[in-house]
């Protein structure tokens, strides 16, 4: 009883300190997403933009690189923006408190274990919250520029982002449109702040970004960015290793090996 309480008395100061206080990074990623909904809304001179056709602006991703073809490669620069801000909320918050005030903590407690736990959760927190935001965001425009509908317009989805949507199962579209791309965040996130107890958060970052920029020229489910790229699923591509199942078990498994991972890397380390 006594080491719940204590987890959850970190968890409370992990998410006052690293998400209340840190306010300025969601009001940032809130500026983003209206500014990408916005030129949407006004480039389709005020369609019935659905919740779906606001998403698909961020998600829809681009093509692979292809050596035999002759176009152009198209680098999703929303994307890369998306996944770049989120990154940035999670990569340097534990790094700061380790500094600050970890040592403390984990005395008081007298558990690295309860320490690493409260930051592991609230990590998944944050990238909750930042996907809420987002989702709020889509909805205010949807309310501005359309409807709160989620079928797609298909005069938008086939003229800005060339792609049948109706590809899709109807039971499999809010998989794919909402879950995968934020579970396969939550593992993304979760693996890059263990990394950010190996080597220097900003080099954690790097990495990532790099693995960004990587998963966008490449289709490869170990690549995991690839999940929240709606154009790269099996339903566009017979031949596309990018599907609901990888998403999920490599997700989950990149999830339970982060914990673990950080857990090991805590224990080893001079935090005291």
């Amino acid at each position: 009883m006594v080491k719940i309480n204590s987890f959850f008395h970190l968890l409370y100061n992990d998410l006052i300190k690293g998400v209340i206080q840190r306010y300025k990074y969601y009001l940032l990623a809130l500026l983003f997403f209206s500014f990408v909904c916005f030129e949407l809304g006004m480039r389709t001179n005020n369609s019935q933009c659905s919740i779906f056709d606001f998403v698909l602006k961020f998600f829809v991703g681009n093509e692979p690189f292809d050596i035999n073809s002759n176009e152009k490669i198209d680098i999703p620069i929303i994307w890369i923006m998306f996944h770049s801000i989120l990154s940035l909320i999670v990569g340097f918050y534990v790094s700061d408190d380790i500094k600050k005030s970890a040592s403390a903590l984990i005395i008081r407690v007298q558990s690295k274990r309860i320490w690493w736990s409260s930051k592991f959760v609230w990590c998944i927190f944050s990238v909750l919250v930042y996907y809420i935001v987002f989702i709020f965001t889509v909805i205010l425009f949807c309310l501005i520029f359309g409807n709160l509908s989620i079928v797609t317009n298909t005069d938008i989805t086939e003229k800005f982002f060339k792609i049948d949507i109706s590809l899709i199962k109807d039971t499999d579209t809010i998989l794919v449109f909402f879950i995968i791309p934020m579970i396969s965040s939550i593992a993304i996130s979760v693996f890059q702040v263990v990394l950010g107890l190996i080597i220097k958060p900003i080099y954690s970052f790097m990495l990532i970004v790099t693995i960004m920029v990587c998963s966008s020229f490449y289709s490869n489910p170990f690549l995991l960015f690839n999940f929240s790229m709606i154009s790269r699923y099996n339903y566009f591509s017979s031949k596309s290793n990018i599907t609901l199942q990888n998403g999920v078990v490599i997700s989950i498994c990149l999830i339970v090996i982060s914990y673990i991972l950080g857990m090991i890397v805590i224990k080893r380390k001079d935090i005291i």
